[in-house]
Protein backbone atom coordinates (compact mmCIF):
# COMPACT_ATOMS: atom_id res chain seq x y z
CA UNK A 1 0.00 0.00 0.00
CA UNK A 2 1.19 3.59 -0.52
CA UNK A 3 3.20 5.47 1.98
CA UNK A 4 0.24 7.76 2.35
CA UNK A 5 -1.57 5.14 4.36
CA UNK A 6 -1.15 7.15 7.44
CA UNK A 7 -4.15 7.38 9.39
CA UNK A 8 -6.71 6.94 6.90
CA UNK A 9 -7.30 8.55 8.26
CA UNK A 10 -11.02 10.84 8.81
CA UNK A 11 -18.21 14.68 11.56
CA UNK A 12 -18.94 18.17 12.10
CA UNK A 13 -19.63 20.35 9.19
CA UNK A 14 -15.95 20.83 8.74
CA UNK A 15 -14.34 17.91 10.57
CA UNK A 16 -14.86 14.41 11.39
CA UNK A 17 -17.79 14.91 13.64
CA UNK A 18 -19.41 12.04 11.96
CA UNK A 19 -16.31 10.45 10.83
CA UNK A 20 -11.94 9.65 9.37
CA UNK A 21 -11.02 10.77 7.64
CA UNK A 22 -8.60 8.23 6.85
CA UNK A 23 -5.80 9.30 8.93
CA UNK A 24 -5.95 12.48 7.16
CA UNK A 25 -9.33 13.79 6.19
CA UNK A 26 -11.82 16.02 7.84
CA UNK A 27 -14.87 17.88 6.76
CA UNK A 28 -18.40 17.16 5.74
CA UNK A 29 -20.68 14.62 7.34
CA UNK A 30 -18.83 11.51 8.28
CA UNK A 31 -15.30 12.62 7.52
CA UNK A 32 -13.04 9.63 7.91
CA UNK A 33 -9.81 9.44 9.85
CA UNK A 34 -7.41 6.63 9.76
CA UNK A 35 -4.62 4.79 8.06
CA UNK A 36 -0.94 4.20 8.37
CA UNK A 37 1.95 6.19 7.10
CA UNK A 38 5.65 6.76 7.17
CA UNK A 39 8.30 4.89 9.09
CA UNK A 40 6.13 4.55 12.21
CA UNK A 41 3.46 2.43 10.58
CA UNK A 42 3.67 -1.23 9.66
CA UNK A 43 5.33 -2.08 6.37
CA UNK A 44 3.44 -4.11 3.78
CA UNK A 45 5.46 -7.16 4.83
CA UNK A 46 4.65 -6.48 8.47
CA UNK A 47 0.97 -6.14 7.70
CA UNK A 48 1.01 -9.41 5.78
CA UNK A 49 2.70 -11.15 8.68
CA UNK A 50 0.22 -9.71 11.10
CA UNK A 51 -2.71 -10.72 8.89
CA UNK A 52 -1.46 -14.30 9.12
CA UNK A 53 -0.94 -14.15 12.88
CA UNK A 54 -4.34 -12.56 13.48
CA UNK A 55 -6.26 -15.06 11.37
CA UNK A 56 -7.44 -16.94 14.42
CA UNK A 57 -8.32 -13.89 16.46
CA UNK A 58 -11.86 -13.81 17.81
CA UNK A 59 -14.23 -11.35 16.19
CA UNK A 60 -17.94 -10.61 16.14
CA UNK A 61 -19.30 -11.56 12.73
CA UNK A 62 -23.04 -10.90 12.88
CA UNK A 63 -24.14 -9.14 9.69
CA UNK A 64 -26.33 -6.17 10.43
CA UNK A 65 -29.91 -7.10 9.68
CA UNK A 66 -29.49 -10.78 10.55
CA UNK A 67 -31.58 -12.08 13.42
CA UNK A 68 -28.37 -12.68 15.36
CA UNK A 69 -26.99 -9.18 14.86
CA UNK A 70 -27.32 -6.79 17.78
CA UNK A 71 -25.43 -3.75 16.53
CA UNK A 72 -28.61 -1.67 16.81
CA UNK A 73 -29.57 -2.98 20.22
CA UNK A 74 -29.01 0.38 21.92
CA UNK A 75 -30.12 3.28 19.76
CA UNK A 76 -29.75 6.74 21.23
CA UNK A 77 -32.87 7.65 23.15
CA UNK A 78 -33.81 4.11 24.19
CA UNK A 79 -34.67 3.79 27.85
CA UNK A 80 -31.83 1.34 28.47
CA UNK A 81 -29.21 3.28 26.58
CA UNK A 82 -26.43 4.68 28.82
CA UNK A 83 -25.65 8.35 28.58
CA UNK A 84 -23.57 8.92 25.48
CA UNK A 85 -21.30 11.15 27.48
CA UNK A 86 -20.29 8.13 29.56
CA UNK A 87 -20.95 10.14 32.72
CA UNK A 88 -23.80 9.68 35.16
CA UNK A 89 -24.46 11.07 38.62
CA UNK A 90 -24.30 8.78 41.63
CA UNK A 91 -26.27 11.13 43.84
CA UNK A 92 -23.68 10.33 46.47
CA UNK A 93 -24.39 13.01 49.03
CA UNK A 94 -22.68 16.35 49.69
CA UNK A 95 -19.62 17.13 47.66
CA UNK A 96 -17.57 19.91 46.09
CA UNK A 97 -16.90 21.60 49.44
CA UNK A 98 -13.25 22.41 50.08
CA UNK A 99 -11.61 20.41 52.87
CA UNK A 100 -8.25 19.31 54.26
CA UNK A 101 -7.03 15.77 53.61
CA UNK A 102 -5.49 13.52 56.27
CA UNK A 103 -2.00 14.47 55.12
CA UNK A 104 -2.80 18.18 55.38
CA UNK A 105 -3.34 18.84 51.71
CA UNK A 106 -6.28 20.57 50.08
CA UNK A 107 -9.15 18.39 48.97
CA UNK A 108 -12.81 18.12 48.11
CA UNK A 109 -15.60 16.61 50.15
CA UNK A 110 -17.09 13.66 48.27
CA UNK A 111 -19.47 11.05 49.69
CA UNK A 112 -18.74 12.13 53.24
CA UNK A 113 -14.93 11.99 53.00
CA UNK A 114 -12.22 14.44 52.06
CA UNK A 115 -10.47 13.42 48.86
CA UNK A 116 -7.44 14.82 47.09
CA UNK A 117 -7.61 15.98 43.49
CA UNK A 118 -5.38 13.08 42.46
CA UNK A 119 -7.97 10.57 43.71
CA UNK A 120 -10.40 11.67 40.98
CA UNK A 121 -7.97 10.79 38.21
CA UNK A 122 -8.67 7.05 38.16
CA UNK A 123 -11.91 6.45 40.10
CA UNK A 124 -14.65 5.24 37.74
CA UNK A 125 -17.30 6.27 40.29
CA UNK A 126 -15.90 9.78 40.66
CA UNK A 127 -14.02 10.40 37.44
CA UNK A 128 -12.66 13.91 37.19
CA UNK A 129 -15.01 15.14 39.91
CA UNK A 130 -17.27 13.83 42.61
CA UNK A 131 -20.29 11.92 41.34
CA UNK A 132 -19.21 11.46 37.72
CA UNK A 133 -19.63 7.74 37.08
CA UNK A 134 -18.13 6.15 33.97
CA UNK A 135 -20.77 3.86 32.41
CA UNK A 136 -20.86 1.81 29.22
CA UNK A 137 -23.00 -1.02 27.85
CA UNK A 138 -21.58 -4.55 27.99
CA UNK A 139 -19.49 -6.07 26.49
CA UNK A 140 -17.72 -2.72 26.07
CA UNK A 141 -15.55 -1.75 29.04
CA UNK A 142 -14.69 1.55 30.69
CA UNK A 143 -12.03 2.92 33.03
CA UNK A 144 -11.15 6.34 34.40
CA UNK A 145 -7.81 7.72 33.22
CA UNK A 146 -6.44 11.23 33.61
CA UNK A 147 -9.79 12.24 35.07
CA UNK A 148 -11.75 11.22 31.95
CA UNK A 149 -13.87 8.21 31.13
CA UNK A 150 -11.98 6.00 28.67
CA UNK A 151 -14.26 3.41 27.08
CA UNK A 152 -13.04 0.53 24.95
CA UNK A 153 -16.05 0.27 22.67
CA UNK A 154 -14.89 -2.71 20.64
CA UNK A 155 -12.01 -5.00 19.89
CA UNK A 156 -10.80 -4.44 16.34
CA UNK A 157 -8.20 -5.78 13.92
CA UNK A 158 -6.31 -2.81 12.57
CA UNK A 159 -8.92 0.00 12.53
CA UNK A 160 -7.87 2.22 9.67
CA UNK A 161 -10.84 4.46 8.83
CA UNK A 162 -13.23 5.84 11.48
CA UNK A 163 -16.51 7.78 11.46
CA UNK A 164 -19.33 8.63 13.84
CA UNK A 165 -22.93 9.72 13.47
CA UNK A 166 -25.66 10.38 16.04
CA UNK A 167 -25.93 6.73 17.11
CA UNK A 168 -22.88 4.67 16.11
CA UNK A 169 -19.14 4.53 15.54
CA UNK A 170 -18.08 2.93 12.22
CA UNK A 171 -14.68 1.71 11.15
CA UNK A 172 -12.81 -0.24 8.51
CA UNK A 173 -11.08 -3.26 10.02
CA UNK A 174 -8.03 -3.92 7.87
CA UNK A 175 -7.05 -7.34 9.17
CA UNK A 176 -10.54 -8.82 9.26
CA UNK A 177 -11.39 -7.28 5.86
CA UNK A 178 -14.65 -5.91 7.23
CA UNK A 179 -16.61 -2.71 7.84
CA UNK A 180 -18.01 -2.61 11.35
CA UNK A 181 -20.08 -0.56 13.80
CA UNK A 182 -20.83 -0.27 17.52
CA UNK A 183 -23.33 1.97 19.37
CA UNK A 184 -21.87 5.17 20.83
CA UNK A 185 -22.79 3.96 24.30
CA UNK A 186 -21.11 0.60 23.81
CA UNK A 187 -22.63 -2.82 23.27
CA UNK A 188 -22.59 -5.49 20.61
CA UNK A 189 -20.57 -5.01 17.43
CA UNK A 190 -22.32 -5.25 14.05
CA UNK A 191 -20.83 -5.89 10.63
CA UNK A 192 -21.84 -3.93 7.53
CA UNK A 193 -19.58 -5.65 5.00
CA UNK A 194 -17.07 -8.52 4.81
CA UNK A 195 -14.46 -9.74 2.31
CA UNK A 196 -13.21 -6.18 1.67
CA UNK A 197 -9.49 -6.51 0.97
CA UNK A 198 -6.99 -3.63 1.34
CA UNK A 199 -9.36 -1.36 3.24
CA UNK A 200 -8.71 2.35 3.54
CA UNK A 201 -10.57 5.43 4.73
CA UNK A 202 -14.25 5.59 5.69
CA UNK A 203 -16.98 8.24 5.74
CA UNK A 204 -20.71 8.10 6.45
CA UNK A 205 -23.76 10.15 5.62
CA UNK A 206 -27.32 9.73 6.88
CA UNK A 207 -27.94 6.57 4.84
CA UNK A 208 -24.68 4.94 3.73
CA UNK A 209 -21.10 4.14 4.66
CA UNK A 210 -18.43 4.70 1.98
CA UNK A 211 -14.91 3.31 2.01
CA UNK A 212 -11.81 2.88 -0.12
CA UNK A 213 -10.35 -0.37 -1.41
CA UNK A 214 -6.70 0.54 -1.94
CA UNK A 215 -5.64 -1.78 -4.75
CA UNK A 216 -3.09 -0.36 -7.18
CA UNK A 217 -4.72 0.54 -10.53
CA UNK A 218 -7.88 -1.43 -9.65
CA UNK A 219 -8.91 0.30 -6.44
CA UNK A 220 -12.56 1.09 -5.77
CA UNK A 221 -14.81 3.34 -3.73
CA UNK A 222 -17.56 1.25 -2.13
CA UNK A 223 -20.79 1.93 -0.28
CA UNK A 224 -23.36 0.01 1.76
CA UNK A 225 -26.54 1.10 3.61
CA UNK A 226 -26.20 1.79 7.32
CA UNK A 227 -29.51 0.05 7.97
CA UNK A 228 -30.49 -3.46 6.93
CA UNK A 229 -28.47 -6.26 5.38
CA UNK A 230 -27.38 -4.37 2.28
CA UNK A 231 -24.97 -5.53 -0.38
CA UNK A 232 -21.83 -3.41 -0.91
CA UNK A 233 -21.63 -1.78 -4.34
CA UNK A 234 -18.88 0.17 -6.11
CA UNK A 235 -19.46 3.84 -6.90
CA UNK A 236 -16.03 4.27 -8.55
CA UNK A 237 -13.60 1.72 -10.01
CA UNK A 238 -10.12 1.53 -11.56
CA UNK A 239 -8.58 3.96 -9.09
CA UNK A 240 -4.88 3.73 -8.27
CA UNK A 241 -4.63 3.02 -4.53
CA UNK A 242 -7.35 5.29 -3.12
CA UNK A 243 -6.99 5.79 0.60
CA UNK A 244 -8.40 8.99 2.12
CA UNK A 245 -12.07 9.96 1.72
CA UNK A 246 -14.31 12.91 2.47
CA UNK A 247 -17.91 13.80 1.62
CA UNK A 248 -18.49 17.01 -0.33
CA UNK A 249 -21.29 19.44 0.41
CA UNK A 250 -22.92 18.64 -2.93
CA UNK A 251 -23.51 14.95 -2.25
CA UNK A 252 -20.28 13.66 -3.76
CA UNK A 253 -17.48 11.47 -2.47
CA UNK A 254 -13.93 12.80 -2.89
CA UNK A 255 -10.68 10.90 -2.42
CA UNK A 256 -6.95 10.98 -3.01
CA UNK A 257 -5.03 8.31 -4.90
CA UNK A 258 -1.35 7.64 -4.86
CA UNK A 259 0.61 4.48 -5.58
CA UNK A 260 4.09 4.30 -4.10
CA UNK A 261 5.19 2.40 -7.21
CA UNK A 262 3.87 5.05 -9.59
CA UNK A 263 6.54 7.65 -8.93
CA UNK A 264 6.50 11.27 -7.79
CA UNK A 265 3.76 13.52 -9.11
CA UNK A 266 1.32 10.77 -10.14
CA UNK A 267 -1.28 11.26 -7.39
CA UNK A 268 -4.78 12.52 -8.07
CA UNK A 269 -7.87 13.87 -6.34
CA UNK A 270 -11.06 12.25 -7.62
CA UNK A 271 -14.78 12.83 -7.21
CA UNK A 272 -17.97 10.89 -7.94
CA UNK A 273 -21.62 11.11 -6.99
CA UNK A 274 -22.74 9.03 -4.01
CA UNK A 275 -24.77 6.89 -6.41
CA UNK A 276 -21.87 6.42 -8.81
CA UNK A 277 -21.53 7.69 -12.36
CA UNK A 278 -18.68 9.36 -14.19
CA UNK A 279 -15.57 10.01 -12.11
CA UNK A 280 -14.20 13.56 -12.24
CA UNK A 281 -10.54 14.38 -11.71
CA UNK A 282 -10.23 17.44 -9.49
CA UNK A 283 -6.44 17.45 -9.68
CA UNK A 284 -3.72 15.32 -11.24
CA UNK A 285 0.07 15.27 -11.03
CA UNK A 286 -0.01 15.68 -7.24
CA UNK A 287 2.99 14.77 -5.09
CA UNK A 288 1.76 11.93 -2.83
CA UNK A 289 -1.64 13.38 -1.87
CA UNK A 290 -2.91 12.15 1.49
CA UNK A 291 -5.62 13.62 3.75
CA UNK A 292 -8.31 15.91 2.40
CA UNK A 293 -11.08 18.10 3.79
CA UNK A 294 -13.93 20.22 2.46
CA UNK A 295 -15.93 23.27 3.38
CA UNK A 296 -18.95 24.71 1.59
CA UNK A 297 -16.94 25.97 -1.38
CA UNK A 298 -13.54 24.26 -1.59
CA UNK A 299 -11.68 21.01 -1.20
CA UNK A 300 -8.26 21.03 0.49
CA UNK A 301 -5.63 18.32 0.53
CA UNK A 302 -2.14 17.61 1.80
CA UNK A 303 0.56 16.59 -0.67
CA UNK A 304 2.84 14.55 1.58
CA UNK A 305 5.81 14.74 -0.76
CA UNK A 306 8.89 12.62 -0.20
CA UNK A 307 9.14 11.25 3.33
CA UNK A 308 10.89 13.71 5.71
CA UNK A 309 11.75 16.07 2.81
CA UNK A 310 10.56 19.65 2.46
CA UNK A 311 8.53 19.20 -0.72
CA UNK A 312 5.09 18.76 0.85
CA UNK A 313 2.29 21.27 0.32
CA UNK A 314 -1.30 22.21 1.13
CA UNK A 315 -3.46 22.71 -1.96
CA UNK A 316 -7.06 23.79 -2.53
CA UNK A 317 -9.52 23.97 -5.40
CA UNK A 318 -13.06 25.28 -5.72
CA UNK A 319 -15.66 22.50 -5.68
CA UNK A 320 -17.27 24.21 -8.65
CA UNK A 321 -14.12 23.77 -10.75
CA UNK A 322 -11.04 25.67 -11.75
CA UNK A 323 -7.31 25.34 -11.21
CA UNK A 324 -5.81 24.05 -7.93
CA UNK A 325 -4.07 26.69 -5.81
CA UNK A 326 -1.10 25.91 -3.58
CA UNK A 327 -1.64 27.61 -0.23
CA UNK A 328 1.77 26.73 1.18
CA UNK A 329 4.74 24.64 0.04
CA UNK A 330 8.07 23.55 1.49
CA UNK A 331 6.38 21.43 4.18
CA UNK A 332 7.69 18.27 5.84
CA UNK A 333 5.32 15.29 5.44
CA UNK A 334 1.94 16.99 5.82
CA UNK A 335 -0.55 14.16 6.25
CA UNK A 336 -3.88 14.72 8.00
CA UNK A 337 -5.88 17.87 7.34
CA UNK A 338 -8.97 19.60 8.73
CA UNK A 339 -10.71 22.92 8.11
CA UNK A 340 -13.12 25.22 9.89
CA UNK A 341 -14.65 28.54 8.85
CA UNK A 342 -11.35 30.44 8.98
CA UNK A 343 -8.36 28.11 8.97
CA UNK A 344 -6.79 24.94 7.65
CA UNK A 345 -5.03 22.63 10.11
CA UNK A 346 -2.62 19.79 9.40
CA UNK A 347 -0.16 17.37 10.95
CA UNK A 348 3.49 16.95 10.01
CA UNK A 349 3.90 13.22 10.48
CA UNK A 350 7.52 12.62 11.35
CA UNK A 351 9.11 11.20 14.50
CA UNK A 352 9.16 14.63 16.13
CA UNK A 353 6.24 16.13 14.29
CA UNK A 354 4.07 19.21 14.54
CA UNK A 355 0.48 20.40 14.33
CA UNK A 356 0.11 23.58 12.27
CA UNK A 357 -2.51 26.00 10.97
CA UNK A 358 -2.91 28.90 8.59
CA UNK A 359 -5.69 31.02 7.13
CA UNK A 360 -7.85 29.42 4.43
CA UNK A 361 -6.57 32.08 2.07
CA UNK A 362 -2.91 31.41 2.85
CA UNK A 363 -0.47 33.50 4.85
CA UNK A 364 1.54 32.95 8.01
CA UNK A 365 1.85 29.42 9.42
CA UNK A 366 1.07 29.10 13.13
CA UNK A 367 2.56 26.22 15.10
CA UNK A 368 0.06 24.75 17.58
CA UNK A 369 2.28 21.92 18.83
CA UNK A 370 5.79 20.58 18.23
CA UNK A 371 7.72 17.53 19.38
CA UNK A 372 4.78 15.22 18.71
CA UNK A 373 5.55 11.52 18.17
CA UNK A 374 4.24 11.02 14.64
CA UNK A 375 0.99 13.03 14.79
CA UNK A 376 -1.49 11.35 12.49
CA UNK A 377 -5.26 11.97 12.46
CA UNK A 378 -6.70 15.43 13.14
CA UNK A 379 -10.13 16.94 13.78
CA UNK A 380 -11.52 20.32 14.85
CA UNK A 381 -14.66 21.62 16.49
CA UNK A 382 -15.79 25.10 17.54
CA UNK A 383 -13.17 25.45 20.28
CA UNK A 384 -10.30 22.99 19.86
CA UNK A 385 -8.03 20.99 17.59
CA UNK A 386 -7.65 17.27 18.34
CA UNK A 387 -5.11 14.79 17.07
CA UNK A 388 -3.59 11.40 17.70
CA UNK A 389 0.11 10.68 17.99
CA UNK A 390 1.02 7.24 16.72
CA UNK A 391 3.89 6.94 19.16
CA UNK A 392 7.36 5.46 18.94
CA UNK A 393 8.15 1.84 18.14
CA UNK A 394 10.61 0.38 20.67
CA UNK A 395 11.37 -3.35 20.48
CA UNK A 396 8.36 -3.77 18.21
CA UNK A 397 6.08 -2.20 20.84
CA UNK A 398 4.36 1.18 21.14
CA UNK A 399 3.38 2.49 24.57
CA UNK A 400 3.45 6.26 24.15
CA UNK A 401 0.63 6.96 21.70
CA UNK A 402 -1.69 9.79 22.76
CA UNK A 403 -4.84 11.73 22.02
CA UNK A 404 -4.22 15.46 22.48
CA UNK A 405 -6.11 18.73 22.16
CA UNK A 406 -5.30 22.43 22.10
CA UNK A 407 -7.34 25.60 21.62
CA UNK A 408 -7.90 26.82 18.08
CA UNK A 409 -5.44 29.65 18.70
CA UNK A 410 -2.89 27.53 20.52
CA UNK A 411 -1.93 27.52 24.18
CA UNK A 412 -1.33 24.73 26.66
CA UNK A 413 -1.75 21.18 25.33
CA UNK A 414 -4.16 18.81 27.07
CA UNK A 415 -3.43 15.09 26.88
CA UNK A 416 -6.82 13.37 26.82
CA UNK A 417 -5.44 9.82 26.62
CA UNK A 418 -1.89 8.50 27.12
CA UNK A 419 -0.11 5.16 26.93
CA UNK A 420 -1.79 4.03 23.70
CA UNK A 421 -0.58 1.57 21.05
CA UNK A 422 -0.56 3.26 17.65
CA UNK A 423 -3.72 5.42 17.61
CA UNK A 424 -4.12 6.94 14.17
CA UNK A 425 -7.80 7.56 13.47
CA UNK A 426 -9.97 10.19 15.13
CA UNK A 427 -13.49 11.63 15.15
CA UNK A 428 -15.33 13.99 17.48
CA UNK A 429 -18.93 14.72 18.38
CA UNK A 430 -20.51 17.02 20.94
CA UNK A 431 -19.24 15.16 23.99
CA UNK A 432 -16.46 12.73 23.13
CA UNK A 433 -13.37 11.99 21.08
CA UNK A 434 -13.30 8.61 19.29
CA UNK A 435 -10.13 6.93 18.09
CA UNK A 436 -8.83 3.66 16.78
CA UNK A 437 -5.60 1.98 17.88
CA UNK A 438 -4.18 0.43 14.73
CA UNK A 439 -1.65 -1.66 16.64
CA UNK A 440 -3.62 -1.87 19.88
CA UNK A 441 -6.64 -3.31 18.06
CA UNK A 442 -9.36 -1.27 19.77
CA UNK A 443 -11.95 1.36 18.97
CA UNK A 444 -12.36 3.66 21.95
CA UNK A 445 -13.77 6.97 23.12
CA UNK A 446 -12.77 9.44 25.80
CA UNK A 447 -15.28 11.67 27.60
CA UNK A 448 -15.43 14.58 28.16
CA UNK A 449 -13.49 15.91 25.24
Amino acid sequence: MPSSTCCLLPLLALVAASATFSCGSSGGSGASTGGHEGGTAPSDAGRDARRASDSGKGNDTGIKGDASATGDAHKKGDADHPLDSGLTSDGGGPHDAACTTADGGSGETCGGSCRSAASFQSDTNNCGSCGNVCAIASPSTVTCALGRCLAELASAMGPIGLAVDATHVYWTDEFSDSVREVPLGGGAVGTLATAQLNLGGLVVDSTNAYWAIGNELMGTIMKVPLQGAGTPVAVATEQDSPEFLVLGSGGNVLWTTYSSSAGTGIGTVGEVGVDGGAVSTIASGQNAPEGLAVDATHVYWANGGTSSSTNGSIVMRALSGGTPTTLVSGLVSPTAIAVDATSVYWTSRVASGAVLKMSLGGGVITSLATGQASPSAIAVDATSVYWTTYGTIVNNTITDGTVVKVGLNGGALTTLVAGQDGPQTIAVDGTSVYFGQYDGDTVAKVTPK
